[in-house]
């Protein structure tokens, strides 16, 4: 060997020396873990899409103050003074040796993959002392453009185990697994209220001695209880249709009344009259609905905003014999007596045709499972929840002369009452399982 070769191979044994000398005191002041991350192995995919990998991977790390990672330039350097390649050392015996020339505490092993349509991250970390692998992980994306994120997801979720930090893996914004199914069926239980209903009752007003009745409206809240199928497709990532078949549960809120009042007029007339209203009997019902979904996915979710149209079926009762006025009037000591008793009654086939509107998310299980959560209104168009409403009279006994006032009360009652159907507000949860 001339003179020349022999001073040039001291001066890099030297240079070496130093550096590794040097890094060692500064991460042995620091209190960091030196670690070495070598070139990631290709398995089914580009030599040149692993390296990038690797590369990704050790600017990540490198940003922990927990670590120390060794420049990938300066690996190679060493590598290549003490004639050591590192291509094709994936095993722990080998990364056992690497990590002694390198004075590295841990050395990373990777492997990038290609699955179906897949692409797999696997890393390991091997502990130079023990020759153990003392932390794994893995990570997935289904194209090369993602492969940076998920490098630095990979990353993370190493520091994390090495290091025993808790640091946030960055937001994920690519599907892990291949396409969902396209197909699904949903599940769900929808609560809903519809406030501010016009339902009918009675008013009772005095002229002189005798009462005069008025068909009047009082506002009354509905709970809607609903249980939802729903078949859906998605014709694409960003949109699809659901249809909704509901079964739907619901009653009024309490707002029974009644009242008995009866009382001596002059010493000869007795007066009396008497009011029931109970609450109002809203059938099960049944609906159906077209959905529009327009979906946004981000990170293992997808939002979502969902107009539709739909129709809704009721059977309205309201009970005759529990909801009444009752009046009577005689004289003291009787000579002549007038009662009478008035129904009111509505009964009613409701079908209301609907304008929805929804929006809400996704959570993604896996490709076959999500959980969903919508918030929604249902506008109802061209329909009253009350409509035929009428009272009827009942004499119940008559006796004498009838007073002229009460010969027909229902001369006297103005039938005002005027239905609607106000929106319904709800929130909706349930399971989507994705078929085929």
């Amino acid at each position: 060997m001339s003179v020349k070769k022999l001073k040039n191979a001291s001066v890099s044994v030297l240079i070496t020396g130093i550096f590794l000398f040097s890094s060692f005191i500064q991460a042995s002041a620091a209190g960091s873990t030196r670690i070495a991350i070598l070139d990631f192995d290709a398995n089914g995919t580009s030599k040149y899409a692993a390296k990038a990998v690797s590369e990704f991977v050790s600017t990540e790390m490198a940003k922990k103050s927990e670590l120390t990672v060794i420049e990938r330039k300066q690996i190679g350097a060493i590598l290549n003074e003490q004639g050591f390649q590192q291509t094709g050392c994936t095993e722990q015996e080998c990364a056992v040796e690497m990590g002694k020339l390198l004075s590295a505490k841990k050395i990373i092993l990777g492997t990038l993959a290609k699955t179906g349509k897949a692409f797999i991250l696997t890393a390991k970390s091997v502990d130079v002392e023990t020759g153990q692998i003392d932390s794994a992980e893995s990570e997935r994306c289904l194209t090369e453009e993602d492969l940076e994120l998920a490098s630095k997801i990979l990353a993370v979720k190493l520091v994390n185990k090495i290091a025993g930090t808790s640091y946030a893996t960055p937001m994920r914004t690519y599907m892990q697994d291949e396409s969902r199914k396209k197909y699904a069926v949903g599940f769900f239980y929808r609560y809903g209220i519809i406030k501010d209903v016009n339902v009918p009752t009675f008013e009772v007003t005095k002229n002189s001695l005798f009462e005069s009745l008025r068909l009047t409206s009082k506002k009354a809240d509905i709970k809607m209880k609903t249980a939802v199928i729903s078949p859906s497709y998605e014709f694409t990532g960003n949109f699809g249709v659901r249809m909704d078949i509901k079964y739907m549960y619901s009653s009024f809120k309490n707002r029974s009344t009644s009242y008995n009042n009866g009382n001596l007029v002059n010493g000869t007339i007795n007066e009396g009259n008497s009011l029931s209203l109970n609450d109002y009997d809203l059938n099960n019902g049944y609906g159906l609905a077209l959905n529009f979904q327009m979906i946004y996915p981000v990170e293992g979710f997808n939002f979502y905003l969902i107009p539709g149209i739909g129709v809704d079926k009721f059977n309205l009762k309201y009970s005759k014999s529990q909801n009444n006025y009752s009046y009577a009037y005689s004289n003291y000591p009787v000579t002549y007596r007038y009662a009478s008793t008035y129904n009111l009654d509505a009964e009613t086939d409701i079908y209301s045709y609907i304008f929805k509107i929804e929006t809400g998310f996704s959570v993604y299980v896996s490709r076959y499972v999500d959980l969903f959560f919508l918030a929604g209104v249902d506008f109802h168009l061209f329909s009253e929840l009350i409509s035929d409403v009428e009272i009827s009279e009942t004499n119940t006994a008559n006796t004498g002369t009838i007073p002229a006032a009460q010969q027909n009360m229902l001369k006297n009652t103005t039938m005002d009452f005027k239905g609607n159907f106000p929106p319904e507000y709800y929130v909706q949860a349930g399971l989507v399982l994705r078929l085929f």
